[in-house]
């Protein structure tokens, strides 16, 4: 069994970003880049978002492999839509920011899917990639060249 790491992980930033990105556009609005009806579109980025982290949530589901950043998985999951990207979770959590950000309107509320992005891009998927890696050899190296990180 391995420990839990002594890290913030992403549940928790996707959380907290999102607080941001709504306090920042009520309470911070610099700019307003998107108005009504615009807006709107937000509610499309939240809905593929959600639908992204459901069908994934289904798969590590079926296949009966943890779904925690820290864990070794047990099964390389590599069709539906971990054939279309390797991190869907993490991008559905991005497009939910994004359209949360749509939706406040504000320039600043915009920081938090950026925020959530570079996160994971830069210190959960290399943490990840280095665990598929040494559970999975070959075959994961093989599915990286295919599979785009992210889309």
């Amino acid at each position: 069994m391995q420990p839990k790491p002594k890290t913030v992980l992403p549940p928790l930033w996707a959380v907290v970003l999102l607080l941001i990105s709504i306090g920042l556009g009520r309470y911070l609005p610099i700019l307003e880049v998107v108005s009504p009806p615009f807006s709107r579109f937000g509610f499309l980025s939240i809905g593929l978002g959600t639908a992204l982290n459901f069908w994934a949530f289904v798969l590590f589901c079926n296949h009966r492999t943890t779904i925690k950043p820290y864990k070794e998985p047990s099964t390389l999951m590599t069709t539906g839509i971990f054939g279309i990207t390797r991190n869907p979770i993490y991008l559905g959590v991005v497009l939910i920011l994004l359209g949360v950000s749509i939706r406040v309107g504000a320039v600043t509320s915009f920081i938090s899917p950026l925020v959530f992005f570079l996160v994971c891009d830069r210190r959960f998927i290399p943490l990840e990639e280095g665990i598929m890696e040494r559970v999975f050899g070959k075959a994961y190296i093989e599915y990286k060249e295919k599979v785009r990180r992210w889309i």
